[in-house]
């Protein structure tokens, strides 16, 4: 293989940038494509040679005339077990949905009364929680009585 011209690494390098024009390109191809020994140490001229064979292989076949006309057994079984299992999902989700709105509708406490006194004695614990939960915050308002955090 003979070293490339000053031309065609001009080109090459404009290639490799990304700013060559299609005449360029077919120029470059052309160059590549009449070698017929290449050199494995040269980088450029394995690529170009690769492209043109990738190039010739996919225009040789017109690969869908391989693609079969109707759809097959396969491919039908395919979707109708698509839409079985589609199907047996929603009917899952009903089935779930109907059991739950039935089950949560039920009351827990026979006894207005109990039932207050129970909920009364969760909301003090609540409330005995959050003052807990308050406690470590009286430095900060400490800092806001000095005033040296200001808004601007």
């Amino acid at each position: 293989m003979t070293t490339p011209n000053k031309d065609l690494q001009a080109l090459l390098r404009k290639y490799w940038a990304g700013e060559t024009s299609l005449e360029e390109e077919k120029t470059i191809l052309e160059h590549f494509a009449g070698e017929d020994q290449v050199d494995e140490e040269d980088g450029d001229a394995l690529y170009f040679q690769f492209l043109q064979d990738a190039r010739s292989l996919s225009s040789d076949k017109d690969y869908t005339d391989q693609l079969p006309a109707g759809k097959t057994p396969a491919r039908r079984l395919v979707m109708w077990s698509r839409v079985a299992a589609v199907a047996a999902m929603f009917i899952g989700l009903v089935w779930v949905g109907i059991h739950n709105y039935r089950e949560s509708s039920r009351d827990t406490y026979q006894d207005p009364a109990a039932a207050w006194e129970t909920t009364k004695a969760a909301l003090a614990l609540v409330s005995h929680k959050m003052q807990e939960g308050t406690k470590s915050l009286e430095p900060i308002q400490e800092l806001d009585k000095l005033q040296i955090i200001r808004d601007n």
